[in-house]
């Protein structure tokens, strides 16, 4: 498995796409990006819905940047401040990307979701614990929304959704993960031997992921880049 077909695809400066950016380097890992499927929108005015309203097509067309900037039409949903986390679709999209957008779209590609594995640590549960969701039909929390959200997904119930739990290992080469980094601001994407970073279109080799008091961390050589991770993960394996 490679990244290498991201090499130098960023998002846009300013952007809050790297989620999608890094979902997007994960299905064509898997080879799952080749067909296009029509989408469907987050129920922001009743959230209890879930993934319902009518959405865009994602499409990959041979174009990794146009593919990922396609999935950020769905995924790019998720304002926060200090105390309070809202969901919503602005023209143009511009918000992060939560973690049960970024699953819906890998289960929307054929991803099954038995191996879809998403997880925090005591500093992910705290981070979005701490913010409350204003939109109706919310779980209160973030952390209870977001959990919500994964399990309408979840129909056969086979997702693995954990917390808190220690962050173990790299992916092997079965596997690949998705990292919030940078106090839940970033996402990159791992496979067994690159990382790539969607804020930059770097690929390249990282250090084995080492525990700092808590803080999970790991150092890309080539650009002498530090990735420090938030405390949630998304993991697909292959079996």
């Amino acid at each position: 498995m490679s990244f290498n077909a991201f090499i130098n695809i960023a998002q846009p400066a300013g952007s809050n796409s790297c989620g999608a950016f890094a979902l997007a380097a994960l299905l064509q890992n898997f080879g799952l990006q080749q067909q296009n499927q029509q989408a469907y929108l987050l129920n922001t005015e009743n959230m209890a819905s879930g993934y319902t309203q009518p959405g865009p097509e994602v499409s990959y067309n041979n174009d990794p940047l146009a593919f990922a900037q396609s999935i950020y039409q769905v995924t790019g949903i998720l304002n926060t401040d200090a105390t309070n986390a809202v969901y919503q679709y602005l023209n143009p999209v511009s918000d992060m990307n939560p973690p049960s957008a970024l699953v819906y779209i890998a289960t929307l590609f054929g991803y099954p979701p038995d191996r879809i594995t998403v997880q925090y640590n005591n500093a992910g549960m705290n981070m979005f614990s701490s913010l409350h969701v204003t939109n109706a039909g919310a779980g209160g929390t973030l952390l209870n929304t977001e959990i919500t959200l994964l399990a309408g997904i979840n129909d056969a119930g086979n997702m693995i959704i954990a917390g808190p739990v220690n962050y173990s290992n790299r992916p092997n080469n079965t596997q690949l993960q998705m990292i919030l980094v940078d106090n839940g601001t970033h996402w990159i994407a791992l496979n067994s031997t690159q990382l790539y970073d969607p804020g930059t279109g770097e690929v390249g080799s990282y250090t084995d992921p080492v525990d700092n008091g808590g803080v999970w961390s790991c150092t890309c050589p080539g650009t002498n880049r530090t990735y420090d991770f938030s405390g949630i993960w998304i993991q697909l394996r292959i079996n």
